[in-house]
């Protein structure tokens, strides 16, 4: 019994902690300016307490708490934030049990949009920043214990002193509306007619006067407007902005304000009314256009004669008597347009006569005269006279010998500079001189000059490309066909090819007119002791050496077909070079040389096979794994990996999600060039990665692309 009794008791004494607040009365100081009395009743002392009013982050602000009101007289630490207010105690003097104004508060709100909306002074729990009101009081032992609390909903009317008991009422009023107070405090939605946060204007404030304002381009810059507008980008903006929109003119190469609609009337829309001195007459005040109408033109589109748009200039025309394109003089004559005949009667004292349309007049020319060649010849309209002394000839009457005809200025003018009598003309056999082969300056057909064709020689050899058959002598006129890094001329780059610049090695002979290593025919000539040497000279510097071996890693597997008339197209054929080959040092040195520029597929196969040809092991300076080859493939390729150190060595091949499609083992591998052939026959298409692992630690991976 006694235990049920302390029970009760402490049951009793937890319910009595209670404290219930509302709105009691509003009391206007002017219009705008109004204070709320919240009144309190409590059973317990009110040491601290902390909440948030509802509509106090948007229908009214907070502007001070009176000093009448009991939390203002008994609580120290007393605050407030927007609609979150605070106190506590910190002297041990709480506010008392009983009531009284416990919070008197002096708000602000804007009568003029807001009156008559229906705002509901209650707690907001959780309410500013999520925190949850709360009401404390002190217990027996003095520490800070929790209250219950009631803050009863009351309804104020905005624009009287009327408080009503809150019974479900909207901000319209209406009993369990759907009307809510939006950002600025105005009661939108529900059964009104506004729309929520339209009172807001373009700055983002609440019954604030900015406007978004339209700004159009000002294509010309003068600050008036046209009939036609066009937005300028990010047009419209709001009025309280501090850029105003630009608009570059490619016109005027420059940035210009935008403007809006209200701007005056532009006239001329394309050109700047800004000019203060009429370009022309007759045009509106400060127009910037000029004479034809060009903007900012300054007259520059008349030509010589004042014509708009004209093609008319001021020339100086040189006189070209002899028509033949050059000066005869430096005397010249200013003329706007183009000369008429008088003109050019007044230079050369007649008027030449044009093989072209009668329309055209010959005679004048127009030249830079610090940049021209005068005519030395005025009297030949090439102004040429060759070495017959024939004006505008071309030595057609001088033959192989270097006699001129006998009617040639040579032999019969001695007003000419270079005369030199009959001498100049015994013996001519050119043109009209009845010689059998005047036609050809007196070359026989085998080139001998006064021949007869009973000493024709030229290329007997059946396989140059240049072979006469009824040549009786070989003169060392031959050339062959050849493909750059096709050494053997078998029809193809390969590894067979490399036997030719180890039998030639350092042979040198007459270059190639034409140095090149790309893929096309080129012709080599046979002034080498053997023509093959200049097949090895791939990249024709006439020298065989390391240089041509770029030739054949250019152009690997490269094929071409050759017409051999007679013999067979290979210059040689061997299998190995023994140590008693004196070509053997050749291809060590050949083989040294690639070692050292061991970078990728083919010069590797061109070192296995070296390695081969002379009987060698190779062993690698460096771990390496190559490029798969051919990559792209289908099905099968080579993986090709150089070991330097003896090591257990493994090949794992994954798919692009990383699952393992094979893994091979070698249990130890010795120094040398190893190869690997993937057979992707059961694989789909698509990308792989292939590593390779040594027990030394070493690990290298590489991807590569089957493609079915």
């Amino acid at each position: 019994m006694k235990i049920l009794t302390y029970i009760f008791t402490i049951v009793s004494f937890t319910l009595s902690q209670h404290v219930t607040l509302f709105l009691d009365q509003v009391i206007y100081n002017n219009s705008d300016n109004v204070d709320l009395y919240i009144n309190m009743s409590t059973d317990s002392p009110v040491a601290s307490f902390n909440f948030t009013l509802n509509g106090f982050e948007n229908v009214v602000s907070t502007n001070s708490i009176s000093n009448l009101s009991l939390s203002y007289q008994y609580l120290e630490s007393l605050s407030y934030v927007d609609g979150y207010f605070s106190g506590g105690d910190t002297d041990g003097n709480p506010i008392p049990t009983g009531g009284g104004p416990f919070l008197t508060v002096n708000i602000d709100y804007n009568s003029t949009q807001l009156d008559g909306q229906y705002l509901t002074i209650k707690d907001l729990s959780p309410g500013l920043n999520n925190i949850e009101t709360k009401f404390y009081t002190y217990n027996d032992q003095n520490e800070l214990v929790q209250m219950t609390y009631e803050f009863i909903p009351k309804i104020w009317v905005l624009g009287t002193d009327n408080v009503l008991d809150w019974v479900g009422q909207d901000c319209a009023g209406n009993i369990w509306g759907q009307a809510f107070e939006d950002g600025c405090g105005v009661c939108s939605g529900g059964s009104t007619d506004v729309v929520p946060d339209s009172s807001l204007d373009c700055s983002g404030t609440c019954f604030g006067t900015a406007e978004l304002l339209s700004y159009y381009r000002d294509f010309d810059g003068d600050g008036l407007i046209g009939d036609v507008l066009v937005d300028c980008d990010g047009s419209p903006i709001c009025s309280t902005a501090e850029t105003i929109p630009r608009f570059y003119s490619e016109e005027f190469d420059q940035y210009f304000d935008c403007i809006t609609s209200d701007a005056e009337n532009d006239p001329e829309p394309e050109c700047p009314n800004t000019c203060n001195n009429n370009q022309i007459a007759g045009t509106g005040n400060d127009s910037c256009l000029d004479d034809c109408e060009q903007c900012l033109g300054d007259n520059l589109s008349k030509d010589c004669n004042g014509v708009c748009g004209g093609v008319d200039q001021n020339q100086n025309w040189y006189p070209d008597c002899d028509l033949d394109g050059l000066a005869d003089s430096a005397n010249s004559i200013e003329e706007c347009g183009y000369p008429e005949s008088d003109d050019v009667l007044s230079v050369c004292g007649f008027v030449p006569t044009c093989n072209v349309s009668a329309d055209n007049l010959c005679g004048l020319i127009t030249i830079d005269p610090n940049n021209h060649s005068f005519d030395s010849n005025p009297g030949c309209n090439s102004n040429s006279i060759d070495l017959c002394g024939v004006c505008d000839g071309f030595n057609q009457y001088r033959d192989c010998q270097g006699q001129c005809a006998e009617w040639t200025p040579i032999c019969t003018d001695p007003s000419f500079q270079g005369y030199q009598g009959n001498i100049a003309c015994q013996g001519y056999k050119g043109l009209g001189s009845g010689f059998q082969f005047e036609y050809s300056s007196g070359y026989d057909d085998c080139g001998i000059c006064g021949g007869d064709n009973s000493q024709c020689t030229g290329c007997t050899d059946s396989n140059a490309t240049n072979f006469c058959s009824e040549c009786t002598i070989y003169d060392g006129s031959c050339t062959f066909v050849l493909y750059p890094g096709d050494v053997n001329r078998d029809g193809i780059v390969d590894a067979n090819d490399i036997d030719g610049l180890g039998i030639f090695w350092h042979k040198i002979g007459t270059p190639r007119d034409y140095l090149s290593i790309e893929w096309h025919m080129q012709y080599a000539t046979d002034n080498w002791d053997d023509i093959c040497a200049a097949y090895a000279d791939t990249n024709g510097d006439g020298f065989v050496d390391h240089l041509d071996l770029s030739a054949i890693l250019y152009n690997w597997n490269r094929t071409a077909e050759y017409t051999f008339s007679s013999e067979s197209s290979l210059c040689y054929d061997f299998d190995e070079v023994d140590d008693t080959s004196s070509y053997r040092s050749n291809f060590e040195e050949i083989l040294e040389t690639l070692q050292q520029n061991e970078d990728n597929h083919i010069t590797r196969i061109i070192i296995e096979y070296l390695s081969s040809l002379i009987g060698v092991d190779v062993e690698p300076s460096q771990f390496s794994l190559y490029q798969n080859y051919p990559n792209p493939f289908n099905p099968t390729t080579s993986i090709d990996f150089d070991i330097k150190n003896q090591s257990d060595v493994k090949l794992l091949v994954f798919d692009i999600i990383g699952n393992l499609i094979i893994e091979r083992s070698y249990d130890s591998l010795s120094p040398g060039l190893y190869s690997y052939t993937f057979d992707g026959s059961n694989l789909t298409s698509g990308i792989y990665f292939y590593t390779l692992q040594t027990s030394e630690g070493i690990s290298s991976q590489k991807q590569m692309m089957l493609i079915k």
